[in-house]
């Protein structure tokens, strides 16, 4: 807050001034921690999250008699740290990108969903050291 002087006032007090001067500091402090709590906010929303994985050296995987969650063992890029096998726990609000093999999707998740494929019944995959069968994902926009 600035003060201003008309051609009437002669004296400005002190006290005038120390006010002015604490609630400018004040001002400040309170923009500093709002920006401070948006750089924050910023941060959690700009996060990365990336996965590749690949099935298997094994060569077949199945066929079972139910449905199986399948378990990507060779785990390549695992930004954010939070696919675990079989199961990736996506850890924010977001629209994210997924692709299997040539299969690709963009779905709009919450914080702790739980993203898994699933080879059914009677049905057989292959993999190997030429990685056949990729699972892989990353974030795209944080909501």
């Amino acid at each position: 807050a600035a003060i201003h002087r008309s051609k009437y006032e002669t004296n400005v007090s002190m006290s005038m001034v120390k006010m002015g001067c604490y609630t400018e500091r004040s001002s400040v402090k309170y923009k500093t921690n709002t920006t401070e709590h948006h750089v924050d906010t910023l941060t959690k929303q700009s996060a990365k999250v990336a996965f590749y994985a690949a099935l298997t050296n094994s060569g077949d995987v199945g066929p079972y008699n139910t449905a199986t969650v399948l378990r990507f063992s060779k785990v390549f890029t695992n930004i954010g740290k939070s696919i675990i096998y079989n199961v990736q726990t996506w850890p924010y609000n977001s629209k994210s990108h997924f692709e299997y093999q040539s299969n690709a999707v963009i779905l709009e998740l919450n914080a702790g969903d739980e993203l898994y494929l699933v080879l059914p019944e009677w049905n057989t995959m292959f993999d190997n050291l030429n990685n056949h069968s990729t699972f892989s994902g990353f974030l795209l926009l944080s909501i």
